[in-house]
């Protein structure tokens, strides 16, 4: 198989202006931080092999700690005229810049209230990889947080006119295949933009002996940095969203080719008549999802629903529990369960995606051999069973078929699952405000299902919560705030 071939800009770093480099008359602190395996010590063993070779006195500090294990990992990296005294660790807001392989870990050494702040809004500059890379808590859905605040935050206490984030794990799989090469690419960035006192050909040099394998790809990534620092889009990464009509098409040819040409002509006849124009997208998405999810009687289920409570509903309060229950609802009703699971693994649209991510053409020959690790609730003899399997797509797809083992183990698969979208339905029913703060009120109580996530053992408290909370709006305990505040998503739509 011949590799995966992408379009890239040209790139040609002799036609590079050189930057301007200050020349180091003082004490210069980097602070790199990053997680275990993104290659924050690579960075910092580039740049204190190139700090010894340009005759500095240099500093380097690693804390490795749990790296194997998903943990922090951070270097202190000094440089300072030949014969200097110099800490091994920054001081107190010091950095002269901030190298954030993870935004998260970036934002952590800001810690505008602790003594270990490496940063200064009138010192530090930044150059922040701003991909989101998910915390152990994160993934078992306990906590989260948003990439684009930690950005924002990295942003407010460096230099504003120092600071640059892009998300450097994107352009690196797209153009180069593989996330890893981010931390020479951010040495670009920085190079470019003045922020490091070495010449080009010593930091060159110290990259060929930290990473002397695959070095002519690092050598690109590099020199795609160096452009970035000039043009941050010169490597667009964003496709063009389908249109409303393209959406709409695409869903109704999907579902001709596995349901047939009724169900296709049945769900484009049903999203015709949208309950609201701001949502219709969402809505069109959510009706085909429940349709794979088990059929149409099923997504006529969720849209008898949302329509009872646009009818309740008005203009006045944008449609905002409207908006809600189109969300919600078909969140609680489409249950990943193992049947559901299968299909999303084996979709087209995952298809697509992959070759896109991937850059698998196949025409050239190209294709994707899949190999899920799946855990399956099993219930025999009264014993529950939970099996490690490694299954194929076509496995996969023959138990995304198996639609009827939901009513014949109806009676303890996914239960709780079931017990909870039963329970959210009933509110839906409820739902009949008598005033604006009522209507506040239930808006918030409708949007509850959004903090239900994470996987199986995680959920179950976090839909016991969810009770709870309704159970106390709806006693009236507290007033609920406007719903402009609860950062319900709008679509304008195509």
């Amino acid at each position: 198989k011949a590799p995966p071939t992408v379009s890239t800009p040209p790139i040609d770093a002799s036609q590079l202006p050189a930057p301007v480099q200050l020349p180091l008359t003082d004490i210069w602190y980097t602070y790199i931080a990053g997680v275990g395996g993104m290659g924050v010590n690579v960075v910092a063993s580039v740049l204190a092999q190139a700090g010894v070779r340009q005759g500095y006195e240099v500093r380097l500090t690693n804390k490795k700690g749990l790296a194997i294990r998903n943990g922090s990992v951070y270097s202190h990296l000094s440089y300072a005229p030949k014969g200097t005294p110099v800490s091994p660790l920054i001081p107190c807001g010091k950095a002269d810049l901030l190298l954030g392989l993870d935004v998260l870990e970036a934002a952590r050494g800001l810690e505008p209230q602790g003594r270990y702040r490496i940063a200064h809004p009138e010192r530090t500059a930044a150059i922040v990889n701003t991909a989101k890379t998910p915390t152990i808590d994160t993934l078992i859905g306990q906590e989260d947080f948003l990439a684009e605040d930690q950005a924002d935050l990295i942003h407010q206490h460096t230099r504003p006119d120092a600071y640059f984030g892009a998300n450097l794990f994107r352009i690196c799989e797209h153009y180069l295949g593989n996330k890893l090469y981010a931390n020479i690419m951010m040495l670009g960035v920085a190079f470019q933009r003045g922020l490091l006192s070495l010449d080009l050909d010593t930091l060159l040099w110290a990259i060929g002996q930290a990473v002397r394998r695959d070095l002519e790809t690092n050598l690109k990534a590099f020199n795609m940095g160096r452009y970035l620092a000039l043009n941050p889009n010169h490597f667009p990464l964003e496709e063009q969203p389908l249109s409303y009509a393209e959406l709409v098409a695409d869903k109704t040819a999907l579902l001709a080719k596995k349901k047939g040409k009724r169900v296709a002509a049945a769900y484009r006849d049903r999203i015709r008549d949208t309950p609201i124009a701001t949502a219709r997208r969402h809505f069109a998405l959510r009706v085909y999802d429940l349709i794979q999810y088990e059929n149409l009687a099923y997504a006529d289920r969720y849209i008898r629903q949302v329509l009872a409570v646009q009818a309740k509903d008005g203009p006045e309060f944008d449609f905002a529990a409207t908006r809600a229950v189109i969300y919600q609802l078909a969140k609680v009703l489409a249950i990943k369960d193992e049947i559901y699971v299968a299909h999303l693994l084996t979709c087209e649209e995952k298809y697509r995606r992959d070759r896109r991510r991937y850059n698998i053409d196949p025409s050239r020959g190209d294709r994707i051999r899949y190999r899920h690790l799946n855990r399956p609730h099993l219930r025999l003899f009264g014993r529950d069973f939970r099996p490690d399997l490694k299954l194929g797509d076509r496995t996969l797809k023959w138990v995304a078929r198996m639609k009827f083992l939901r009513r014949l183990c109806s009676s303890w698969w996914h239960r709780e699952e079931r017990d909870f979208a039963a329970w959210y339905e009933n509110l839906i029913t409820d739902f009949s405000p008598r005033s604006s703060d009522e209507y506040h009120t239930w808006v918030q109580i409708l949007s509850l299902p959004e903090e239900v996530r994470g996987y199986r053992g995680v959920r179950q408290p976090k839909m016991e919560a969810a009770k709870e909370r309704a159970a106390e709006l709806l006693a009236g305990r507290e007033t609920a705030p406007d719903p402009a505040l609860l950062q319900i998503p709008v679509s304008t739509g195509s």
